[in-house]
């Protein structure tokens, strides 16, 4: 189109000038005016039959004639004849007015002849010696042919010297409105849309100056430019028609697509589909599709679909399919999976090798997973995996997502597989430890914390970016604490302090350093933590999700270290979540401080206002026993009644039916207590209550003198009841008779009870039971044997306790190398953090000692020492003597002998037995002060202690005070070996 116009202009400029030409006198008029007339009309066979017959009396007459033979020739396309009279005249006259004219003519001539070459050639020439607007009247020509032939390069180089030389606007403007048009051929955007700009510029009032619209839409949206797009081709629309109106406007619509201008957007779209509804154009469908997405991404989601569904329905094109597909997005977005999941398995059924299957794919799972089907998400997944190429921009979040899922969905092993292969599908390092991250997180809400811990232990090492290894490093700290590995969530969270001290995880990290020092039994260090950890936390919420849970935990501490005025302050401050736990907590700190009237007040607060507390139950009861134990029994039976009334399958319950009858049997009401007691019989009869209740039945009818009756009522009770609760209520009576020190009833019970018991669990408790009690009455090997066989038992409830007894035993028996073994096997057996795990180690420490393997023991009791465990002080004290380190031992007996206890005396005899081995007397002196009163009750190491004192004594020349220390040890310990020697030291200080 574009062509054939500047064709039509070009041979304009050649006929008219010919067409104004004069007659000369010489030619006859007639015959003259009639062949111009002629041609004018466009008669051009009528020009050729009057122009021979005239006899041209002047050179000039005859190149008037030849010109205007061969403009009748090439217009009536005889081009070949054309070119000769044209070329000839251009020869015969050079100097003639129009000689450039006509060599144009010969141009046009070879060109419709088709002789692109030869008319190449000829144009190229003319621009190179004619004038400025035929020269660029020529190189407009040569441009025309250079496109005929392909070569835009020259054509674009003949359009530039077209717009340098033309004088004449229209001649300019069409060279710049060619030179566009050909840049945009080659895709080079930019300077087609300069080359426009400079055409409406230079020639706006031209004809070739409108209706550019449509070629700066092609050249804006190509270069991505849609705000320029927008402003430039809206107000050129009207100048469009047709199907150039309709693809600008089209373009128009997309720019506002991509600009979120979806109003505008959605109106110019509408605007297409329906000016070309009954047109032949391809257009309708195009913009019904931008019209669904303007849809789309307004939120209209229904017109989106339906919109979509327009362009798919029969038209199983490519624009079919993306509409198809466009079409599943809109039902996702609309949260309508079910028909989202169709659409999407339709364009996969439709279109199985395209792109868009595999799109459908892998947002088909996507949208399982995000409706928690994550079997089936992480089957689609996969199945999307098999179907795309390895170097998939998805491929590693697809493995990441079908990991995410298969943990979900319980299938750790194949979640594993998974996560490596993500780890391995991506090159970005940060996305690399992003997956981990996740990876660790899901294993961490799954509560596989140890495999978390692992996880969070690799990436706090060897993640490449900082926020992954600091949030690494406080995960490996939470993991572990929330396993029960309190040493290692010391460690983590001692690491993520030290090296994000004012990091994200800080409070966090801070609180779980705080909490493991609790669970460590370390309370004086974690109340200290507590404290800090509340007098540094800030304000913000992050920070105040703490502050509750803290004071809670700071009272518990509190509570622990028996502080409890403290704890109830700490209590007291939990206004949050936490306040009914903080009540109850408080209750019980002001109970145990003896102040009874704050702790009735503030478990009434909680039963008062908090109706929906998990702690009522708790309250209730203790608000019973606080009654209880100040005596006002009626009061503890009614508000145990209230407990049962409103928890009746509460654990509690058991517990508040029991209390109703010791209540009772307290206020000397026995027969209101036989009666209660056979209520938790009778309810409660698998409640570890119901031992104790029945022996108790039986006592509450002897008072009345009725225990033949009790008897009888309890035989008849096990005799009813369930085997299994049968069972457990006569264990529980022997249980009871042991702890009344009836041994010898008890051994023959015990041995009677596993001639028939069958419940595993209750077997080995009786056979711990009676191991015991051999041994204590001097059978040890029988015993020994029998809490062997308890070790040994992997399921018994009883292995803990048997396998540290054991290790007792041995050391007792001077078997260090069985004591060890025994005390390893408990080290195994025991959960981090359990206090079995610290009893295994003090007592490999002491077998190792019985070994003289004492540098084996210093390494594993140290850090209990640093803990604060006093026994792990005296043995570390020992195993320093034998290693002959005394300033060691003798720092580490200090620690010990702070207590009051058998331990404290046994390390306080000892320091003053080294340091009166290092001469220093008066230190020995000092640490057998006060022994009598510190360690009264442990006759023998008190006579020890005193043994030391006098000693000192003696050493420092104190001779009478030495003398009375030996004789009140004769006196007060007559017997011992303490005393023996006592005299003969005595005897050895003469008078």
């Amino acid at each position: 189109m574009t062509f054939r116009r500047l064709i039509l202009v070009a041979a304009a400029a050649i006929a008219l000038p010919v067409a104004a030409q004069p007659f000369h006198a010489s030619t006859p008029p007639t015959l003259w005016r009639d062949a111009s007339r002629a041609f004018a009309e466009r008669r051009y066979d009528d020009v050729r039959l009057l122009l021979p017959e005239a006899t041209w009396r002047s050179p000039l007459d005859e190149a008037d004639a030849l010109l205007l033979d061969g403009r009748s020739l090439l217009a009536t396309g005889q081009t070949a004849a054309a070119a000769r009279v044209l070329d000839t005249f251009a020869r015969r006259f050079p100097a003639h007015p129009l000689a450039t004219d006509a060599r144009l003519g010969v141009g046009q001539a070879q060109l419709v002849a088709g002789d692109l070459s030869a008319a190449r050639a000829t144009f190229e020439a003319v621009a190179a010696s004619a004038p400025p607007n035929a020269s660029a009247q020529a190189s407009l020509w040569a441009a025309e042919v250079a496109v005929r032939q392909d070569d835009i390069p020259a054509a674009l180089r003949f359009y530039d010297q077209a717009a340098a030389r033309a004088d004449d606007p229209v001649l300019g403007a069409s060279a710049l409105h060619g030179r566009a048009f050909q840049q945009l051929r080659l895709g080079q955007y930019d300077a087609a849309a300069a080359t426009l700009e400079a055409l409406e510029r230079r020639y706006p009032q031209t004809p070739y100056a409108q209706g550019l619209g449509l070629a700066f839409a092609e050249a804006y949206t190509a270069l991505g430019q849609y705000d320029r797009l927008a402003t430039t081709v809206a107000p050129r629309l009207s100048d469009l028609q047709g199907e150039a109106h309709a693809r600008a406007q089209l373009r128009l619509a997309d720019a506002y697509l991509r600009l979120d201008q979806t109003a505008d957007a959605a109106a110019n779209f509408e605007a297409v589909a329906e000016d070309t509804s009954n047109s032949a154009l391809p257009y309708r469908r195009p913009a019904l599709f931008g019209l669904g997405y303007a849809h789309l991404n307004s939120g209209r989601f229904s017109e989106a679909v339906d919109a979509f569904a327009r362009v798919r329905e029969g038209q199983p094109d490519s624009l079919g399919i993306q509409a198809a597909f466009a079409e599943a997005v809109a039902y996702a977005r609309a949260r309508q999976d079910a028909r989202a999941d169709e659409a999407f398995a339709r364009v996969v059924e439709n279109a199985p090798a395209s792109a868009l299957a595999l799109d459908a794919r892998y947002e088909r799972a996507v949208l399982l997973y995000r409706r928690g089907r994550f079997a089936d998400a992480a089957t689609a997944f996969e199945g999307f995996l098999n179907a795309a190429p390895p170097d998939d921009r998805r491929a590693a979040e697809a493995l990441d997502l079908a990991a995410n899922a298969r943990v979900q969905a319980g299938d750790a092993a194949a979640a594993e597989r998974l996560f490596d292969r993500a780890a391995r599908a991506t090159q970005d390092p940060s996305q690399r430890d992003a997956i981990g991250l996740r990876r660790a997180q899901l294993l961490f809400d799954a509560r596989a914390y140890d495999r978390a811990f692992a996880a969070y232990r690799r990436l706090a090492d060897d993640a490449t970016t900082p926020d992954t290894k600091e949030a690494a490093t406080f995960w490996a700290a939470e993991s572990a604490f929330q396993q029960g590995q309190t040493a290692d969530a010391l460690a983590w969270a001692a690491r993520s302090l030290e090296r994000y001290p004012r990091g994200r995880f800080a409070d966090a990290a801070a609180y779980v350093r705080a909490w493991s020092l609790f669970r460590a039994e370390r309370y004086a260090d974690a109340a200290t933590a507590f404290e800090r950890f509340l007098d540094g936390l800030g304000t913000g919420a992050s920070s105040a999700r703490y502050r509750d849970e803290a004071h809670l935990r700071l009272g518990d501490t509190y509570m622990a270290l028996r502080r409890y005025d403290e704890a109830a302050n700490a209590y007291s401050r939990a206004t949050g979540e936490g306040r009914d736990y903080g009540l109850y907590g408080m209750g019980q700190a002001f109970f145990l401080g003896r102040n009874y009237p704050r702790a009735q007040r503030a478990w009434e607060s909680l039963l008062r206002e908090m109706p929906r507390s998990p702690w009522r139950e708790e309250a209730r009861y203790s608000l019973g026993y606080l009654h209880f134990v100040q005596g006002r029994y009626d009061d503890a039976i009614a508000e145990y009644r209230r407990l049962i009334a409103e928890a009746p399958n509460d654990p509690l319950a058991a517990k508040a039916q029991y209390g109703i009858a010791d209540a009772y049997y307290n206020s000397d009401r026995p027969r209101e207590a036989a009666e209660a007691y056979t209520v938790v019989l009778e309810r409660f009869p698998a409640s570890p209550f119901a031992a104790d209740a029945a022996g108790n039945v039986i006592t509450a009818y002897e008072d009345l003198g009725e225990g033949e009756r009790g008897r009888a009522l309890v035989a008849r009770f096990q005799r009813s009841a369930r085997p299994e609760v049968a069972e457990e209520l006569r264990f529980r009576q022997i249980e009871r008779a042991f702890a009344r020190d009836e041994r010898a009833a008890v051994r023959q019970q015990l041995e009677a009870f596993l001639q028939d018991a069958r419940t595993p669990a209750l077997r080995s408790e009786a056979t711990y039971l009676l191991g015991d009690l051999l041994v204590a009455q001097g059978e040890s090997e029988q015993g020994v044997r029998l809490l062997e066989s308890v070790m040994r038992d992997e399921a018994s409830p009883k292995r803990l306790e048997a396998t540290g007894r054991l290790g007792d035993l041995y050391l007792a028996g001077n078997d260090a190398a069985r004591a060890l073994a025994a005390f390893q096997t408990l080290e195994r057996l025991a959960p981090e953090g359990h206090a079995a795990a610290v009893e295994s180690k003090l007592g490999q420490a002491e077998a190792l000692l019985g070994l003289q393997r004492a540098a084996e023991a210093v390494p594993m009791l140290e850090p209990l020492y640093r803990d604060g465990n006093a026994e792990a002080a005296l043995l570390l004290g020992m195993a320093y003597e034998a290693e002959r380190r005394p300033a060691d031992a003798t720092t580490a007996y200090r620690a010990a002998a702070r207590g009051d206890d058998a331990i404290g005396a046994e390390a306080s005899i000892l320091l003053g037995r080294l340091l009166l081995a290092h001469n220093d007397a008066r230190g020995a002196l000092q640490a057998a002060a006060n022994a009598e009163t510190r360690f009264d009750g442990f006759t023998d190491l008190v006579a020890q202690a005193l043994l030391v004192r006098a000693r000192a004594q003696t050493v420092l020349n104190q001779k009478a005070a030495a003398r009375t220390t030996y004789q009140r040890i004769e006196a007060d310990h007559p017997g011992t070996e303490w005393a023996t020697a006592a005299a003969r030291e005595r005897a050895a200080l003469g008078n």
